[in-house]
């Protein structure tokens, strides 16, 4: 059985051996394989077959039951009336009781048809006409070939004549497709399932397709023949090309019919001339051979050297690793096993160390003993060591002790301070409020600066109808933007989030208004008139001031007597 290409031979339906002629391959026979495009295509068509079908809208409610509400300690679904039998009492209607309604029932209006769209049918009937003239997928799919003289299977337009059912069976085993027919025959047994009680009880597989050109009998003579089919070349349907969406079925033409292929279907240049504007399917890539292109001088011209990872020596842990300790140290083993044999009782190795042991007890006490007394003993040199240290820390205790009796005592700034003056000035009811930062180490520059930075922020961002929580943020953004280090660590300097300056009036230093030095939700505006204090505090800890709730300044509270 071979292939032919590019003409097709015509065979007699009487004498298959004898030749009548050729015919040229058509165009259609060699599009390109869709077997996706083939399956979805005749997935929607044969939806289009189903009839409407649905449960009925009072099923599981043909009954008078009735909820027996609260308090009887059972559930409140609707329950059968009665009694004296098992169904009085049993819960109904509920999709999870017995005999109750269906959940989400079926019904007669589901979406049942699907529209395929036109050219997708034609694409998908030409890949379907396409395999069934290779004869690996028409043997893949199940059909018994092997005594067929080639593929695609022509034979003379005489067969369309026939009109017996004998002629066209006798016709069919010359032509090489008795093992398919008695293959078709012993297929034959019982449904699967409940079609079997309705009027479908024996299911049998599909034998070649007939498609022919002229009717002159032809339809009658083969329509009695289990498993084989016939069909019109003007009128071909995917159904029946491709059964069950799988292509490659066996499919004998008439010289006629094979030669209209070409008249519905076009060439692959041109289009069809039968069906407007359609043109046969077309492969993405003229040559299938990816290796050959991958290869090929113009793609490997364009391409990227291929980068080798550096190479590195494997790092392996000789502690977890035997053989590399092994391989490092050979006498790690025996170290081992010694060790191990120096935990376990009446080794010799166990001996030595409980020895040795004891021999280091021993020593450590006459230690002692010879250094317990005198005046240069250990814990005596230790205390010297740290009398300076012991001396100050008890100066801090007194300190302290006296600040939490209330005792005054005299505040010195030391060089590692750094110290916040506030002071302000007034003539008339009119203040001046002020306030700057000292820090006598140089180290804690930064701060300072930062502060200084967001107090210059904030009086450029002050103005009539400004935001305050636009100053805020800026102040913010300025004083985040500095950093401080200290004994070798970076550390973040941060606005004091609890502290805001504020308004003036007259005689009063807090007008009722404050601005803050972060960002917040403050929508309060600054209005024309008033009188602002831009006060930003910098630090590099919590910058979150704890008050002790000691007084440390007095203002008079206008208004009150």
């Amino acid at each position: 059985m071979a292939t032919a290409r590019p003409l097709v031979s015509v065979f007699n339906f009487e004498n298959p051996t004898e030749k009548t002629g050729t015919v040229k391959m058509p165009h259609v026979l060699t599009s390109p394989l869709r077997p996706d495009l083939v399956r979805d295509v005749h997935m929607n068509m044969a939806k289009n077959k189903r009839q409407a079908y649905a449960v009925s809208a009072k099923a599981g409610y043909d009954t008078a039951a009735e909820s027996w509400c609260t308090g009887r300690a059972v559930a409140r679904i609707p329950r059968a009336p009665g009694g004296g039998t098992h169904r009085a009492g049993q819960a109904a209607f509920g999709n999870q009781a017995r005999g109750g309604g269906m959940f989400n029932p079926t019904r007669i209006w589901r979406r049942w048809h699907r529209r395929v769209n036109v050219t997708k049918k034609r694409h998908a009937v030409a890949v379907a006409l396409a395999a069934s003239s290779l004869p690996p997928l028409v043997m893949a799919r199940g059909h018994r070939i092997s005594k067929v003289a080639e593929l695609p299977l022509v034979v003379s337009d005489g067969i369309e004549s026939l009109t017996k059912t004998k002629a066209a069976v006798q016709a069919l085993q010359k032509l090489g497709c008795g093992d398919e027919l008695q293959k078709i025959m012993d297929s034959k047994k019982i449904r699967a399932g409940q079609g079997k009680a309705r009027n479908r009880r024996y299911v049998r597989r599909l034998g070649p397709l007939v498609i022919y050109n002229e009717d002159n009998g032809i339809t009658k003579a083969m329509r009695n023949i289990p498993g084989v089919e016939t069909a019109h070349v003007d009128r071909l349907n995917l159904l029946r090309l491709a059964p069950g969406g799988s292509f490659g079925r066996f499919i004998i033409w008439t010289e006629s019919a094979f030669k209209r292929l070409s008249e519905i279907y076009g060439t692959a240049k041109g289009g069809a001339p039968m069906k407007k504007g359609y043109h046969l399917p077309r492969a993405s890539m003229q040559n299938a051979d990816l290796s050959r292109i991958i290869n090929s001088s113009e793609v490997q011209s364009v391409l990227r050297a291929k980068v080798e990872p550096p190479t590195s020596m494997k790092k392996a842990n000789a502690l977890k690793n035997k053989a590399l300790m092994e391989e490092l140290n050979p006498g790690a083993a025996e170290r081992k096993l010694v060790a191990k044999k120096a935990t376990e009782k009446g080794t010799a190795e166990y001996d030595q160390v409980q020895k040795s042991k004891k021999a280091r007890i021993e020593e450590s006490k006459k230690y002692n003993k010879a250094n317990k007394k005198g005046d240069e003993t250990f814990y005596k040199t230790l205390m010297k060591a740290f009398e300076a240290r012991a001396a100050a820390d008890a100066a801090k205790k007194a300190a302290a002790a006296k600040e939490a009796a209330g005792e005054d005592e005299d505040e010195v700034l030391q060089y590692d301070d750094v110290c916040k003056l506030d002071f302000g000035v007034q003539v008339g009811g009119r203040i001046v409020d002020c306030a700057f930062t000292i820090a006598f180490n140089e180290r804690y520059d930064p701060i300072i600066e930062a502060s200084q930075a967001g107090t210059n922020t904030g009086v450029k961002e002050a103005g009539i109808d400004a935001r305050f929580q636009d100053i805020g943020a800026a102040i913010q953004e300025t004083i985040e933007s500095y950093e401080i280090e200290l004994n070798g660590k970076t550390w973040p300097i941060k606005p004091v989030r609890n502290l805001n300056g504020h308004s003036i009036g007259p005689y009063q230093i807090h007008g009722g208004k404050s601005v803050p030095i972060t960002k917040n939700q403050e929508s309060t505006i600054m209005e024309e008139g008033e009188f602002y204090a831009i006060e930003t505090f910098a630090s590099n800890g919590k910058a979150y001031v704890v008050e002790d709730l000691e007084c440390s300044h007095y203002m008079k509270i206008l208004g009150s007597t």
